[in-house]
């Protein structure tokens, strides 16, 4: 399973430039651990805990680099940039379909037209109702 995140960390450092392992904070590597902090915990599989270890991170700091991405895909093209072919490579090293596209929907929200917008939440509403739970659920 750890291959996975080697993979990620691999692909991260061939696209950035950098080591991510390293202990220099220099910006390009900051940016580059946000790129492997945001796709590592898109998998859905590890822990903060064990995304950090493996690059010499603990839990708060996956948890402060997620934070602050969000911000820095906004007002960062090259950030963006750099994020897009990471994740395109992970894609297709890790074979993972429907990887994260809520969060490029959401990042590119306000280039999209109304007919665009519309269609999405079309698809939005078409989905609750094929989905919906019609017995009632006890908690």
């Amino acid at each position: 399973m750890n291959g996975d995140l080697n993979n990620i960390i691999e692909s991260v450092n061939d696209i950035c430039g950098v080591d991510i392992r390293s202990r220099n904070r220099s910006r390009n590597i900051v940016d580059a651990k946000k790129i492997y902090f945001y796709i590592a915990t898109g998998i859905g599989v590890y822990s903060y805990e064990a995304i950090g270890v493996h690059v010499g991170n603990d839990h708060s700091s996956v948890h402060h680099h997620l934070k602050t991405i969000e911000f820095l895909l906004k007002s960062d093209p090259l950030l963006r940039k750099n994020l897009d072919a990471c994740m395109h490579r992970v894609n297709n090293i890790l074979g993972l379909k429907n990887f994260d596209y809520k969060g490029r929907i959401m990042l590119n929200w306000k280039h999209l037209t109304i007919e665009q917008r519309q269609e999405l939440a079309d698809l939005c509403d078409n989905f609750c109702q094929k989905n919906k739970v019609n017995e009632p659920v006890y908690v």
